[in-house]
């Protein structure tokens, strides 16, 4: 009976670890890669999904439309580019290239990811 009272603190207290482990945090925007327009009001830019990450965790641009060519390098791993509530590539299997046109003309943060991977994560710091 003593060693049933134990395990389950013990147990209970793992699951919480797991827990805040498998939160999910936001990403580092302290020291975001700069990318300058390619032209008055527009940025280009290229994202590359490897070995199940992305190449770059943080980009900071100036407002405006912002173009975005992903590129899946995971030869049969399916990714996609999401830019939460802003717009996503198609998720497909690697290898593939594709673009995503964003207007992102409000200064603020925001978040990418790769839906079926919750570890593939960034952000895009408009400022």
């Amino acid at each position: 009976m003593a060693r049933r009272s134990f395990t389950l603190p013990v147990v209970a207290l793992l699951v919480a670890v797991l827990l805040v482990g498998c939160g999910d945090s936001k990403v580092d925007t302290s020291n975001c890669r700069a990318v300058a327009p390619t032209a008055p009001g527009r940025t280009e830019l290229t994202v590359t999904a490897k070995n199940l990450s992305f190449d770059v965790e943080c980009v900071k641009v100036k407002p405006g439309t912002v173009v975005v060519k992903f590129v899946n390098e995971d030869k049969e791993v399916a990714h996609n580019f999401h830019v939460v509530d802003e717009g996503s590539t198609k998720l497909t299997r690697g290898p593939d290239e594709q673009t995503l046109t964003l207007k992102l003309t409000e200064k603020g943060t925001y978040d990418f990811k790769c839906d079926p991977h919750p570890n593939m994560k960034g952000a895009i710091v408009v400022a």
